[in-house]
């Protein structure tokens, strides 16, 4: 029980409700006046905050609401442009998926927070964030290094003087150590937190640090300071009208009674009234649980409510009242299952089922004197009934599982033939680029070079020039070719990996533009970069140049006396690169397969140049390994335009 409440406050904390209302007003009853709050409001920043109010309420009554009000709110502020809605909405974000437990969705929002508020340079919510991530690490059971962040919160909010925030990182420091179970440091903390709360009379977090408090001096078996300061909060929970909280002051005070009872109850001592008074606490402990039962329903807090009636159960089989232990443990039952999965609703019934059979053989044991053989025959028959019962639903739990795991296997077996299919699809047409694109410029190369040889005595100059230049453009076509194949064989591999860096687009696209000038001047191509000088992405330099190289020299094969323009658009989280020419353009049938190595076959420029076929296919693979996309649009005589996208950031 100590430990769920421990989490519970870590809960409070990092959604930080408010006392005010808490008091005052139900919970419907606020959440229906945020409602009409943001129906009624005319400004968007305005609207921002009552979100995050709902998103504040909603944490912990339910997650998924939180979860959905936050982003609402994160949307709007990302709108209208503001960073402080931004950082706020994001904050809250963290806050309801850390008490769903999806911490890495958590710590992504939390991040993100951080460095608006960073950036912002607001020193308090940089602190409050610190001390969230801080308590983040506290519940991953990753203490040390929650301490560390709470500790960098406390010189944060020394040096703003923000006693507020300071007591709240103080009381958090101590949770941390009592999980460490270094309790003479907890309690530091905790009356570090407590003279500051007191001082700035925050009831609400009084309450919650003596509760902490309360929670140690249990641990160490100091059940009577214990029980003091469970009182202490009692009486502010009253006075406050803390509903949450005065029910956890009964459960704990439920618990000490029941563990001095128990302490008690293990020492011999032959003495009526030494019994008669120990009995006494086990009475408290039973009225004090039954206040906390009825509290936990009117909060509706059903995992709370389900642990009362275990405690009740507990306390009346310590009395050896075993009907009423019964009949507390099935309640027990009914809320838990209430509260977990279907899975786990399984395991749980098996457990009721055999703590029942354990029950009833108690019951047995009382009446054995008045209940005769075939009674006993009977509830033999039943329990082995019941077994049977709980065989066949194992059975048929497991047959349907198996089922279901087939079914699975199946479809992942089904989606690899697929994979495998393609693959070795791909691998022929590989192969078919090798024997039938590598052999004809082989050949040629072959009869050129023999023609040469045989004829070399009786060739004038011009004629050994011509064949030599035929020779050599062979030679760089093939080899253009070759280094294609293997580029694109090292993609499929997987053997090439990003190295992500911020690359100036602007300086890129210019230094590809000086290379492939004399290519653009000698068919009368005009190259415009029209890309602002202050464009930026977060990519692989190589990778990116090689695909803003390819789509210029694939703009200017295609283009005679016209012009090849490179633009760039920055969008939410990338960047689009457009490069666009005047040329002959492409037919409609063919711009669904020009990314698609069975369709190398290159199409001859408008000089008729020659090409290998797999510049488009390897430009494809270097923008999707970078988390891009690449498309095309043509009109046939009017031109064609190339896009692609990359990473505007990390």
């Amino acid at each position: 029980m100590f430990y769920t409440f421990k989490r519970i406050i870590f809960i409070i904390f990092i959604i930080q409700f408010s006392v005010n209302s808490f008091a005052q007003m139900s919970k419907k009853q606020r959440l229906d006046s945020l409602k009409l709050e943001l129906k009624k409001s005319l400004h968007d920043t305005t609207k921002v905050y009552i979100l995050n109010k709902l998103s504040n309420k909603y944490a912990v009554i339910k997650s998924d609401s939180g979860i959905f009000y936050a982003k609402k709110g994160l949307e709007l502020a990302k709108t209208i442009k503001w960073k402080k809605g931004i950082a706020l909405s994001s904050q809250h974000l963290g806050a309801s998926y850390a008490i769903k437990a999806n911490y890495p969705f958590a710590l992504k929002y939390y991040t993100q927070a951080l460095a608006i508020y960073n950036q912002l340079n607001d020193k308090t919510k940089i602190a409050g964030i610190i001390n969230d991530l801080g308590l983040f690490n506290v519940e991953q059971h990753k203490e040390k290094k929650g301490i560390e962040y709470l500790k960098k919160a406390v010189t944060i909010n020394k040096s703003l003087n923000n006693n507020k925030g300071l007591s709240k990182n103080y009381v958090n420091i101590g949770l941390a150590y009592s999980y460490l179970k270094d309790y003479k440091k907890s309690e530091t903390y905790y009356n570090k937190s407590l003279k500051i709360k007191e001082k700035l009379k925050d009831n609400y977090g009084i309450v919650l640090v003596l509760l902490n408090e309360a929670a140690d001096q249990i641990e160490l078996n100091k059940l009577c300071e214990a029980s003091e300061l469970c009182l202490k909060a009692k009486v502010i929970c009253e006075q406050e009208n803390m509903v949450y909280n005065s029910a956890f002051c009964y459960s704990y005070l439920g618990e000490i009674f029941f563990k001095k009872a128990k302490a008690a109850s293990s020492v011999k001592i032959n003495c009526k009234n030494f019994y008669k008074n120990n009995k006494q606490n086990f009475y408290k402990a039973k009225e004090y649980t039954l206040k906390s039962l009825s509290l936990f329903k009117k909060v509706k807090d059903l995992s709370s409510i389900s642990y009362s009636y275990k405690m009740l159960s507990e306390q009346e089989e310590f009395l050896e009242n075993y009907k009423l232990a019964l009949v507390y443990f099935k309640k027990n039952t009914k809320y838990k299952d209430s509260v977990f999965s279907k899975d786990s609703n399984i395991k749980i019934a098996n457990i009721q089922l055999q703590n029942e059979i354990n029950l009833r053989k108690k019951e047995l044991k009382e009446h054995d004197l008045v209940v005769h053989k075939k009674q006993d025959q009977m509830y033999v028959l039943i329990a082995f009934l019941v077994l049977g019962l709980v065989l066949v639903s194992f059975y048929v739990y497991y047959h349907s599982r198996k089922q279901k795991m087939e079914h699975q296997l199946n479809r992942i077996l089904a989606t690899k033939n697929l994979d495998l299919e393609r693959a070795n699809a791909t691998k022929d047409k590989f192969f078919s680029i090798i024997s039938h694109d590598l052999r004809s410029p082989f050949n040629a190369l072959i009869g050129l070079s023999d023609l040469l040889v045989t004829n070399f005595d009786n060739y004038k100059k011009d004629k050994t020039k011509k064949i030599v230049q035929s020779i050599h453009n062979l030679s760089v076509e093939t080899h253009k070719l070759l280094e294609n194949l293997l580029e694109w064989s090292r993609l499929q591999r997987k053997t090439i990996k990003p190295n992500f860096e911020i690359v100036n687009l602007n300086k890129v696209t210019e230094d590809t533009n000086s290379m492939l000038k004399n290519a653009a001047d000698s068919k009368k191509v005009l190259l415009q970069n029209k890309i602002d000088a202050d464009i930026n992405a977060f990519c692989d330099l190589q990778m990116t140049k090689t695909v803003i190289r390819n789509l210029i020299s694939n703009a200017i094969k295609f283009t005679s006396k016209g012009t090849v323009e490179i633009r760039a658009l920055k969008k939410e989280s990338f960047v689009e690169i457009q490069i666009s020419d005047t040329g002959i353009g492409i037919p409609k049938n063919k711009i669904n397969t020009l990314f698609t190595i069975n369709n190398n076959a290159s199409t001859p420029g408008t000089n008729n140049e020659k090409g290998t076929g797999l510049g488009l296919v390897i430009c494809k693979e270097l923008v999707e390994i970078q988390g891009g996309e690449i498309w095309a649009k043509s009109e046939e005589d009017k031109g064609s335009t190339f896009v692609f996208t990359i990473p505007i950031k990390s």
